[in-house]
């Protein structure tokens, strides 16, 4: 024992040195880190299992391209769908990592007959031009976090009133019944 070196932070630089070697990602193969800070964030922390899911599959996307193309990572909702969250959750989960300021996010979609897929960045990694990280996860507080919940589930009781309402003026083949308009005394148009 009293031939090891002692480190500033107390540690033996031997034994130091051993857990070094074995905290590298293995020979070969793509991984991505993530910090104490960031597993402990308030953002983190709040996020959702579908944002967890959407989060997972662009991490993917990232390593698939060598860790070189973050803020350009396409991926299609079947690529999220593939990875377990349903379509109906896709776009409110891709909103709620954009909120936390865990991700970046460009929109796809289909102009002039082309179908380009949204493209997308970990904000804790820097991109693809060489820009440093935003890291915009850090300022994001629980009380922000709060109120934004408040305001989605005021969104989406609303939605739901809409739906029920949508789906009341409606008949048993989904349609909507037609107008009458009386004229005179008389049914025109029916």
């Amino acid at each position: 024992m009293a031939d090891r070196k002692v480190l500033a932070n107390g540690r033996s630089g031997k034994r130091a040195g051993k857990g070094a070697a074995r905290n590298r990602p293995p020979q070969g193969s793509a991984f991505i880190w993530h910090t104490h800070e960031m597993l402990t964030s308030d953002a983190w922390t709040a996020m959702g299992v579908n944002a967890r899911r959407v989060l997972e599959r662009i991490e993917i996307e990232h390593m698939e391209h060598g860790g070189v193309e973050n803020g350009a990572l396409p991926v299609t909702h079947k690529d999220f769908m593939a990875a377990g969250v349903k379509a109906s959750e896709i776009t409110p989960a891709i909103k709620e990592l954009v909120f936390l300021g865990i991700i970046h996010h460009e929109r796809g979609g289909r102009y002039g007959g082309t179908n380009k897929p949204s493209k997308f960045g970990l904000a804790w990694l820097p991109d693809q031009s060489g820009s440093p990280a935003t890291n915009r996860w850090k300022a994001i507080t629980a009380e922000q976090i709060e109120i934004w919940k408040g305001e989605r589930s005021k969104a989406r009781k609303g939605r739901r009133v809409y739906l029920r309402n949508q789906k009341a003026t409606t008949d048993s083949r989904g349609m909507k019944p037609r107008l009458s308009v009386v004229v005179g005394g008389k049914k025109a148009g029916g």
